[in-house]
């Protein structure tokens, strides 16, 4: 009787360890909730395509890779991430190349997804880009816009 008693304390007791180990896993999981792209097209053939995918976790937390190929070009790569910080501040890094880092704050009530749906997730979508010229007015911002919000 004692054996069966010492035997069924570990197994339960292995049983709990492994739902705890398993847990935290589950918890930290980063789910990709956004994705889209532009192909942008300026005079003599010349174009670049300007894509994005948005990765959140919880509301506190969204993180944007953005990659720019121009042609004939290595792909450009952005990655920014969204943190809220406490009540009234968000923190926004923008990592250039995975080499350096821009780390500001900004007052905002709204938490990290908010603000990305509200705020960033337009801006990207609207962007003005003229290709081809001084800023002027020359060249052609037409292109084709594909993006995909995923459900979950």
């Amino acid at each position: 009787m004692r054996k069966n008693i010492l035997l069924i304390t570990a197994i339960l007791s292995m049983f709990v360890f492994g739902l705890q180990l398993a847990e935290p896993a589950s918890a930290a999981s980063i789910k990709q909730v956004d994705h889209g792209s532009y192909k942008i097209n300026g005079p003599n053939n010349y174009y670049f395509i300007y894509s994005w995918k948005t990765y959140q976790y919880k509301t506190s937390y969204v993180k944007i890779n953005v990659y720019v190929k121009f042609k004939g070009q290595k792909t450009r790569t952005m990655t920014t991430t969204l943190r809220k910080e406490s009540k009234y501040i968000l923190q926004v890094r923008e990592f250039y190349n995975k080499k350096w880092a821009i780390t500001y704050y900004t007052p905002e009530k709204r938490t990290a997804a908010q603000y990305y749906w509200r705020v960033v997730r337009p801006s990207m979508l609207g962007q003005n880009v003229i290709i081809g010229g001084s800023g002027s007015g020359s060249g052609s911002s037409s292109g084709t816009v594909t993006s995909n919000a995923i459900k979950h």
